[in-house]
């Protein structure tokens, strides 16, 4: 794949409803007609730059191909636990090419800069890949994707 490039959803505001319809497609549930999330809502609270919540875009010749935030809080159950790693989407032609795995490793990028130490995230069934780069899996949940896993990683 060619050379990702990453912005702050702060600077591409204009992407918004792109990204909102990648949210209302990836998590119906939630974010559909039917679903109580606000995508775009969500979305524009998360165009800060140098406090979270925040979001990067990845990039492909310019193309956006990828979303990923940081926030205060993401599963309902743990209110405790901060700041999360979470909303990671890729888009669907992009998929299977190592987009999301670059999109964690920029957000602990920013993290670090934000001055945190640790990490959290939600996983499903398939933590695998998020364990491969240092995620440590740290108890089982169930919450908007049904059954899965909460980790952590230290930074």
């Amino acid at each position: 794949m060619d050379t990702l490039t990453f912005g702050l959803l702060s600077e591409h505001k204009e992407l918004v409803p792109v990204l909102a319809e990648w949210f209302k497609k990836t998590w119906e549930p939630y974010y559909g007609k039917e679903g109580p999330g606000d995508a775009t809502a969500d979305l524009m609270a998360c165009c800060n730059s140098d406090k979270i919540p925040l979001a990067l875009v990845a990039f492909l010749h310019g193309e956006p191909c990828g979303t990923v935030s940081l926030k205060n809080e993401s599963i309902s159950t743990h209110t405790h636990l901060s700041p999360w790693v979470a909303a990671l989407v890729v888009e669907p032609s992009f998929r299977e090419k190592g987009v999301a795995t670059l999109l964690n490793r920029e957000i602990e990028v920013k993290a670090r800069e934000l001055g945190y130490q640790k990490l959290y995230v939600g996983a499903d069934k398939f933590s695998g890949p998020l364990e491969q780069n240092g995620w440590i899996f740290m108890e089982p949940v169930s919450y908007l994707v049904g059954d899965g896993s909460i980790l952590f990683k230290e930074l």
